[in-house]
Order: C-alpha cells, then structure tokens, then sequence
C-alpha cells in the first residue's frame, strides 16, 4: 500500500494583501507491508515562490488533496512511489535474514 502524507507546511502570515500563504511543503510517501510491519519511507519538499499567483486558498482551507495536487504538478508521483517501494524491498530483505 502507497500513503502520501503532508508533513509540515510553512507558511508566511502577510505578504502584500494575502495572509496565511504557504510557502513550502515537507511531505512523505510510504510504502507499506502490513503483514510484516514494514514501511519503506522517502521524504521530500517544495518551496513555493510567494510572487505565483497561482489559484490562493486560505490556508485554513486547504486540503490534503488540494496540497498532493500542488506537489504531484511539481515532482515525479510514480517515481517518488518507486523509491518508497525500493526502501521496502530492501526492507523486506533484510527481514528474511539475508
């Protein structure tokens, strides 16, 4: 199983006439056994440039759906699942004794 998760967001409370605007985004994906309780993590982040006007959301408003589109529009989403999948593996591994 493949879990996205929204570790921290930074955010600057005034910046010309907006407030709350985040300006960087701290996530992890991880790839899970559960049977043998393993997960294989990999982190990343995104600083935002505050002068992209792109479509603002108050951040009290924001969802996780809303913060994982911004960071798949940037990063690779398969190949950052991937890596999380090779962490397992080597996991999974190391948990049979090899």
């Amino acid at each position: 199983m493949i879990e996205w998760n929204i570790i921290k967001l930074d955010r600057l409370s005034k910046y010309k006439d907006k407030s709350n605007i985040v300006v960087a985004v701290d996530w992890a994906v991880s790839a899970q056994n559960v049977p043998q309780d393993l997960a294989g993590i990999v982190y990343g982040k995104i600083n935002f440039n505050p002068h992209n006007d792109r479509d603002f959301i108050e951040f009290y408003d924001l969802t996780k759906d809303q913060v994982l589109s911004w960071i798949w529009s940037v990063v690779d989403k398969k190949e950052w699942e991937q890596k999380a999948l090779d962490k397992l593996s080597i996991l999974e591994l190391g948990d049979q004794g090899c």
